[in-house]
Formats: C-alpha cells, sequence, structure tokens
C-alpha cells in the first residue's frame, strides 16, 4: 500500500498530497513528529536508528519520529509512531512547531515537525525501524551530543540543545 503525505507551503498550509516515496526525489515540504519519551527519574528515551535506514543510518534519535500521513493531524500521527516504534500508549504533550530543514545527499528535505513529549515507565517495544535503546538523564545527554555529535541525527542534537527546557 502507498503511504500518503500532505504536501504543504512555507505556511504549512495543505496544498496536495504525494506519496511517501517521491518524497526524497521531488522534495517537497511535508509534516512529521518527534516524540521525546522520559521515565519517571526524568531519563530520556533514546532510539538507535535500524542500519537500514534512508537518512542517518545507526545513529541515535529521540524516541519516535515519522510522517504525519495524510488526513492525520499531528497528534494522531504522534500517537501512532509512538505506538508502532516503541509500543508505549501514553499521554502526548505537544511543545512546539518548527520548520525543519535537513540535508541528504546535497539536497534538503523539508518538513514542519510537530515536537511532542510524554512519560513512561513501562516495557519498550522496538519495531523494525529501530535496533537499541539506552534512557540518559539530560546532563548525560548533551554531554555525549557534546562530544560525540556525530553519533547523532543532527536534528535530534540541535532540537533537543534547543528545547529540553520544554520537556518537564
Amino acid at each position: 500500500m502507498t503511504e500518503l503525505l500532505h504536501v504543504v507551503n512555507e505556511q504549512d498550509e495543505v496544498i496536495g498530497s504525494d506519496t511517501k516515496s517521491n518524497k526524497l526525489s521531488k522534495r517537497f515540504i511535508s509534516r512529521n513528529v518527534a516524540i521525546y519519551v522520559k521515565d519517571n527519574e526524568g531519563k530520556f528515551i533514546v532510539c538507535q536508528r535500524a542500519d537500514n535506514k534512508i537518512t542517518y543510518p545507526g545513529c541515535l534519535d529521540v524516541s519516535a519520529v515519522g510522517h504525519v500521513k495524510f488526513g492525520e493531524t499531528y497528534e494522531q500521527a504522534a500517537a501512532r509512531e509512538l505506538k508502532e516504534e516503541l509500543g508505549i500508549d501514553c499521554e502526548l504533550k505537544f511543545c512546539v512547531k518548527k520548520f525543519t530543514s535537513m540535508p541528504h545527499e546535497g539536497k534538503p528535505i523539508e518538513f514542519f515537525t510537530s515536537i511532542f513529549w510524554g512519560r513512561h515507565d513501562g516495557e519498550v517495544k522496538l519495531n523494525e525501524e529501530l535496533v537499541n535503546h539506552k534512557k540518559f538523564t539530560r546532563e548525560e545527554l548533551l554531554k555525549l551530543m557534546d562530544e560525540s555529535p556525530e553519533k547523532f541525527v543532527p536534528t535530534f542534537r540541535e532540537d533537543f540543545k534547543r528545547y529540553n527546557y520544554l520537556f518537564k
């Protein structure tokens, strides 16, 4: 089945739809979500991307991330991605929406990204997009990002440094 995405303009207004498989070749602006999950000890769940991912294979990334499917809201997509990637259902809080431009093969991949966060202390069940997860305090994560930036998806590193104060 072909996954349809919203095609949006520079104001995040829907102007059409196209397939996820066309995203890299056509370079249209679409929507995605990034979800940060903390446990009750204040540790963030950080996931390692599978080696078969098109962008940043093997790198450390947010708890869950993904495209907003055509017809979905940002909130619906965040809950779906969290369930698909980590097997988690939890209350999510919206933090911020931002424009993201991520380089890939010399050209930008562009999204409007809505960032959410939630709390979860139970089991995590990774799907095939992820190979590992670890938990870090805010301070541990910031230190590791400074010492080994190449281990992280650049947008995760930038967003965490900029917005981590919002994840209370």
